[in-house]
């Protein structure tokens, strides 16, 4: 592995020394590192753990000798402070490993493949719900409010995508139907593997169902009864997207998108 690559404040002078950019010596005097330190620097470790580009911060750094008789030094950490670059705040270890910000860029990582898809056959107005989900789920200013919102949003980008294939189905719908109902009416018709469909389709039905639920009890319009954790809109979203992905492709199989 790159020895740069292990953490985002090291860099490589031309002589293969490793400097840290965030380094503070309490002497003044700038140094070249070994990996030994960054293998016990706090920042390091996590950085490691999280793999997030968005984290920044200082060392505090105390010049120390191996020995009386040496003047080899070595390099004792004396503190680590760590701050987010897309909030601009000073966090602790505990807030970067729970961060919803970067979560989110996963979703946004797999909206954007999916957002390309949902553009193509002009579903749109499903990629804004889904959107709007995305941007709440990074917000650096979380409330709770904002999951059931992020369950509204989803929700509703999966009840346009089921409506619209519905529709170029050749089904006729009412206009009142619910989640559970679109994907009842819409299933038989998708060409969905014979082993595939025995293994997914009571786990397909089963969060359909739950999704619909949760939505008539913790939309905007409804006294929330049982608020999602952050943790637990993050599912919903990703499962949501996962699963809007597989309809219109297999929609598109068909030559029906």
């Amino acid at each position: 592995m790159d020895t740069v690559a292990t953490c985002n404040q090291l860099q490589e002078d031309e002589a293969k020394r490793l400097y840290c950019r965030i380094a503070v010596f309490r002497d003044g005097f700038e140094r070249a590192i070994t990996l030994d330190t960054c293998d016990g620097c706090e920042y390091g470790q996590l950085y490691r753990e999280v793999q997030c580009p968005e984290l920044d911060g200082s060392i505090d750094i105390i010049p120390m000798q191996r020995g009386n008789f040496s003047m080899e030094e070595y390099l004792g950490i004396v503190s680590a402070e760590y701050i987010c670059r897309t909030t601009q705040r000073r966090i602790g270890p505990s807030d970067c490993r729970g961060c919803s910000v970067r979560d989110a860029a996963e979703v946004e990582s797999l909206i954007t493949e999916t957002g390309s898809l949902l553009k193509t056959v002009g579903l749109e107005k499903a990629l804004t719900d889904i959107d709007d989900a995305r941007h709440l789920l990074g917000s650096p200013q979380w409330k709770p409010s904002d999951a059931e919102k992020i369950l509204t949003d989803a929700s509703a980008g999966l009840e346009e995508t089921l409506k619209r294939i519905n529709i170029a189905y050749g089904e006729s719908l009412k206009g009142n139907e619910v989640l559970t109902d679109l994907w009842n009416t819409l299933k038989p018709k998708l060409n969905i593997d014979t082993r595939f469909n025995q293994l997914l389709d009571g786990s397909i039905r089963a969060f359909i169902r739950r999704i619909s639920i949760l939505r008539n009890k913790e939309s905007r319009a409804h006294t929330s009864e049982l608020t999602p954790s952050q943790l637990e809109a993050r599912f919903y979203l990703n499962t949501v997207l996962i699963l809007i992905d597989f309809i219109v492709r297999l929609a598109r199989v068909d030559g029906k998108l």
